[in-house]
């Protein structure tokens, strides 16, 4: 999976930028559909596994001179100075992100605005982790890819979910009574910050209050016991997205350290057990 996984990490998918480089990740699917960037492939059934396939990153605003840019961001970026990395012609191009600037390293060329770049770096294996950048959500997209060379399930991947931006209008009124388990990471607990999760866990209620059908809660908690708790009116997914439509959705976290950081950190038992519960979960639907 850990090759899978950087297959999807290396394709740089920002949040409202992602059709730049669309047609890359599309050829790691087969037999899609796209409804505008979302990403749809048929199965049986009315459930659907999703997760959001965007991550957050940079955009290229004002050319300076001398291969520097003025640049903003997209999602919560938790790091301001490092490095970057973009795709230019099939080709990897670096840039040095430091002071509000991003400098293009051996590069000549004037890229255009609203160009995306994302952390550098290949997520890595070490001991009984994978570190690196961008698993937000690439990591979940990989797990139900992966379930889906076994099982007949539908699967859709959505774009826009860290700029908060995502459109559900013509799914929602193709699958208007579908049902949506929501696989994304959710910040993991720590000294410095008590309001992550330290295991794959649920939640029925997101920020703004919305709240999971019963039937859902009642699918989903029978293999996963602990529920997520909400602790801000802005904490959303894209679960937060389905309830907007009116669409019955719930959310299934797992932990990541260092969220949004260029070194997030997943324990390789939570994304098996998190393979295994959503296993589970299919087989007794």
């Amino acid at each position: 999976m850990l090759k899978l996984i950087n297959r999807l990490v290396n394709i740089p998918t920002v949040s409202t930028r992602e059709e730049v480089f669309l047609d890359m990740f599309l050829d790691i699917i087969e037999d899609y559909e796209l409804y505008g960037k979302n990403i749809l492939i048929r199965g049986k059934g009315n459930w659907f596994l999703v997760a959001h396939y965007d991550n957050i990153g940079f955009v290229l605003e004002d050319y300076l001179a001398n291969g520097k840019y003025m640049y903003s961001t997209r999602g919560l970026v938790n790091i301001k100075e490092g490095l970057v990395r973009s795709i230019y012609n099939g080709e990897e191009i670096i840039g040095i992100l430091k002071d509000n600037e991003i400098e293009i390293l051996d590069f000549q060329e004037e890229l255009n605005e609203l160009y995306p770049f994302v952390y550098y770096g290949h997520v890595k294996d070490i001991g009984d982790r994978w570190v690196g950048p961008n698993l937000d959500n690439k990591l979940g997209v990989a797990v139900i890819l992966d379930i889906r060379k076994y099982y007949d399930i539908n699967i859709l991947l959505l774009a826009g979910e860290e700029q908060g931006v995502t459109r559900l209008g013509r799914i929602a009124k193709e699958f208007k009574n579908s049902n949506f388990i929501c696989i994304d990471g959710t910040s993991q607990y720590n000294p410095h910050d008590i309001r992550g999760i330290d295991k794959i866990m649920y939640r029925s209620i997101e920020g703004s209050g919305s709240r999971a059908p019963k039937e859902l809660v009642d699918v989903i908690s029978k293999y996963i016991q602990d529920e997520a708790q909400t602790y801000s009116e802005y904490q959303i997914s894209d679960a937060t997205t389905f309830y907007r439509y009116g669409m019955k959705a719930i959310n299934i976290s797992y932990p990541i350290k260092y969220l949004h950081s260029p070194n997030e950190i997943v324990y390789k038992n939570n994304v098996f057990k998190l393979r295994e519960l959503l296993i589970k979960i299919i087989e007794d639907l």
